[in-house]
């Protein structure tokens, strides 16, 4: 990292206070984590890194687990714990010249380590962009998905919104845009869900001002526009937020104030107001917008 910047791993922050610690340095970039999600118990958290290795850091002794797939040729990426901390729902790719079915949703019961597909009814490929999102009860899943890719089509490439079961049945498709619909997050007790989408004509601009948040409700009706974006394109080209348990108060990252990087924010969907959670030191003076980097 730039000299007096902080060294790279994964850092607790704590609203309340705004103390920050580091818990985990990671031995080599591979190693480095790209993305967490906290357990049910708030003791341990899952780690997917660069390398397409899956985690599990347990916070009260620092110690780190690996988690293996039964064929780790194949990356895995965007774990997710289950509501009762029991098993883990995980992507799998598949390989070039493997049937579409050897990839898609994936679940991993940590306590047998025994691994099998997530099976829906009416979609056998059960395939997600991105991270699914338990409703607080547990019951339902949104993910994202590309029909038209299970359907052997590789040219279109759009992301809509799906919900399914948590015991696979009751598939069905909630939006139909024309663009990418990224990062489904349940918030308000399960009333809701939120994403970022951008349009077919911003998709070669990974970056473009126009990604915005929206939101829908679960039947697929009240579709519009967040009144705050959860993110910033200039920072992540995807909008990845954190939601409490509460589903109304939110992290995320975006610009810091002065425009040079990024940071960490806190906000509350009842409200506009958001806040720097973590601004980290601006090597070599102040920070400017002439002086930024992505």
């Amino acid at each position: 990292s730039p000299e007096g910047q902080p060294a790279p791993g994964v850092y607790i922050a704590i609203p309340s206070t705004g103390a920050v610690d580091r818990v985990y340095a990671p031995t080599n970039f591979l190693a480095m984590p790209i993305a967490l999600d906290w357990s049910p118990t708030d003791e341990n958290l899952i780690l997917f890194s660069f390398g397409n290795a899956i985690g599990i850091f347990d916070l009260r002794d620092s110690s780190l687990r690996a988690v293996q797939d039964p064929e780790p040729r194949r990356g895995i990426q965007w774990a997710q714990w289950a509501p009762e901390g029991d098993s883990l729902y995980y992507l799998r790719d598949r390989g070039a010249s493997e049937p579409l079915e050897a990839g898609g949703i994936h679940v991993m019961d940590l306590m047998g380590l025994s691994h099998r597909r997530f099976v829906m009814s009416g979609d056998p490929f059960a395939w997600s962009q991105d991270q699914i999102s338990f409703t607080p009860d547990g019951e339902w899943i949104v993910y994202n998905h590309n029909l038209a890719d299970s359907l052997g089509n590789s040219t279109a490439f759009d992301l809509d919104l799906y919900l399914v079961r948590r015991d696979g049945h009751d598939s069905r498709r909630i939006t139909f845009l024309n663009g990418h619909a990224r990062n489904p997050r349940w918030i308000r007790s399960g009333s809701e869900i939120v994403f970022d989408w951008v349009s077919h004509d911003c998709l070669n601009n990974l970056r473009s001002p126009l990604r915005h948040t929206w939101s829908v409700r679960p039947d697929g009706l009240g579709l519009h526009r967040w009144t705050m974006d959860l993110g910033d394109p200039r920072v992540q080209f995807a909008f990845p937020p954190a939601f409490d348990r509460s589903g109304y108060r939110v992290a995320m990252t975006k610009l810091n104030p002065g425009g040079c990087y990024g940071v960490v924010y806190t906000g509350d969907l009842r409200s506009s107001v958001q806040r720097v959670l973590y601004d980290p030191p601006w090597p070599g003076g102040p920070c400017t917008p002439s002086r930024s980097r992505p």
